[in-house]
């Protein structure tokens, strides 16, 4: 089987992506206050290091780290006039949730190595943030792309690019480059990401019209460089039609020729 078309449709939320590569020191970074916030290691967290009081909690899956700032209640207290208890208090109004802005520093203890950051609670999107390690070997790399079926490879590719992470060791490349326009559509290559036996491509195809359309798979082949070994379009609906002045995402797996 030389090549598979794979249509995935589902709901991908929305982050700021930063993407930062073969980090020597400590990383100092903004992060969402309000909202959670992704960070994606090139190998498994094993455990973390941080001082909880900073008011952050840290969920782990797998290789991936969410980060969420905690609240705090904040309540206004007014004396009763005329009580002779100096204790006797009302509340006033209602209690307001207040973040904190204070850095919080973070240490990640993974399989192939420990990592630190200073997190900046800001007023601002949530943000993803992907770590790439360009030392992880070609040989572990090979492993994630042939420890499964060629099918199972393909589809597991794919999700991993369309949920804003990287495939296990590719090398991202941000690109933000259009490739085609005209009166009807606005086609950008995002991001390259290479690895030893593939390269895989986002595109995003942004429709100029009025009108809901579909994208021909067929039509999507002259986007490639190489003979594809599967095509995913992404439709951010629920009815998989690229709606009027939206936008698709649109992946494309190839062979790095090697195999």
């Amino acid at each position: 089987m030389k090549k598979i078309v794979i249509l995935l449709f589902s709901i991908i939320s929305l982050f700021a992506i930063q993407i930062i590569n073969n980090p020597t020191d400590t990383l100092k970074l903004d992060i969402a206050k309000k909202s959670v916030n992704r960070l994606v290691l090139p190998s498994k967290i094993l455990d973390i290091a941080y001082s909880k009081e900073k008011g952050i909690n840290i969920k782990i899956v797998g290789n991936q780290a969410f980060l969420k700032c905690i609240p705090v209640k904040k309540q206004k207290f007014e004396k009763l006039a005329g009580n002779a208890n100096s204790h006797s208090i009302k509340p006033i109004g209602k209690p307001k949730l207040v973040y904190k802005s204070d850095p919080t520093e973070v240490y990640f203890i993974t399989e192939n190595g420990t990592y630190s950051f200073i997190f900046y609670p800001k007023n601002m999107a949530p943000q993803t943030i992907i770590i790439n390690d360009f030392k992880t070997s070609a040989k572990k790399i090979i492993k994630y792309e042939t420890e499964d079926s060629y099918i199972k490879t393909l589809s597991k590719i794919n999700k991993s690019v369309l949920n804003n992470l990287s495939p296990l060791g590719y090398k991202i490349y941000k690109i933000n480059k259009i490739v085609y326009q005209d009166k009807s559509f606005i086609t950008t290559l995002k991001n390259h990401y290479k690895g030893v036996l593939y390269n895989v491509y986002l595109y995003e195809v942004k429709n100029l019209t009025d009108k809901p359309t579909k994208l021909a798979v067929k039509a999507l082949y002259g986007l490639a460089h190489n003979l594809p070994k599967a095509i995913t379009i992404f439709y951010d609906n629920q009815v998989n039609y690229l709606l009027p002045f939206s936008t698709a995402k649109v992946v494309i797996v190839e062979g790095n020729n090697v195999r």
